[in-house]
């Protein structure tokens, strides 16, 4: 099946759970239609287990934008090197159980064209986060529910070009936020339920963000609300869980009359 993916306008092709690659190539029905797609992202669902032959396979194709990896695999670094002969490629979504091995990562991180990094629900080394920090061109990082912590956003406020960051379920918490606040090109943050009013008072500096989400943030107040109004860009914030009173909210509809609120 087709769809747009989630980071740009490129073609998604997903390679639904009833198809699996056979001695780790793609079936050549399948192939073929990846191959009709000018750019395409490729995503492996959890039936599907990628090896180093299926990425010598698919880094032929010259539109490869990038692949997600839902299930196990046994790649190295020797076949991550392969998808150097794909010009296009800038995204990595990696939602698989199988450890993330640091040689594996440094193998994508080397690809200086790496752009959109997702790892979801797998504990991230120290070691990963320093890696990460050298994929400089990055511009989407989601870290959901990898026990990401204050320590480790002191890295990943270098990657300056970062306009997505997803921080849901994580240790990050109010001290985090002052390095947060350095990410200049920051547009969309989501943050965990840790954060307070004194984590959104880090964020002013945040000039071009857009969309804040804050789903079940017990600890934010009217007074984090009001702190957030300097955003004057900010189209939608979405925040639950919280005991601010209407008033609060009608105050803030009438100082950011373009934002959409969720709560």
């Amino acid at each position: 099946m087709t769809g747009k993916h989630a980071y740009s306008d490129t073609e998604l092709v997903v390679l639904a759970g009833s198809i699996e690659p056979v001695d780790g190539l793609i079936p050549a029905d399948i192939w073929s239609v990846l191959l009709s797609q000018s750019r395409v992202v490729v995503r492996f669902t959890e039936k599907a287990v990628l090896t180093d032959a299926t990425l010598q396979q698919l880094s032929q194709h010259p539109g490869l934008v990038g692949f997600g990896l839902d299930g196990p695999h046994s790649m190295t670094a020797i076949g991550v090197k392969q998808l150097q002969k794909c010009p296009a490629f800038t995204t990595l979504i990696y939602y698989s159980k199988t450890p993330l091995t640091p040689e594996v990562l440094r193998s994508f991180t080397d690809l200086d064209a790496l752009q959109n990094l997702a790892i979801n629900e797998q504990p991230v080394s120290r070691d990963l986060i320093s890696l990460i920090a050298k994929a400089k061109k990055l511009r989407a990082l989601h870290l959901y529910g990898t026990g990401v912590t204050d320590e480790d956003l002191t890295l990943i406020a270098t990657l300056t070009s970062l306009e997505t960051l997803h921080l849901e379920k994580t240790q990050v918490t109010d001290k985090g936020m002052l390095q947060i606040g350095k990410l200049a090109a920051l547009r969309v943050l989501f943050l965990p339920e840790t954060i307070t009013d004194q984590g959104l008072e880090q964020l002013k500096s945040l000039t071009h963000l857009e969309k804040l989400f804050l789903t079940g943030a017990p600890g934010i107040t009217e007074t984090g609300l009001k702190s957030l109004k300097v955003h004057s860009g900010l189209n939608l914030l979405a925040v639950r869980n919280t005991a601010i009173s209407p008033q609060a909210w009608a105050d803030f509809a009438a100082a950011l009359p373009g934002c959409k609120v969720i709560r």
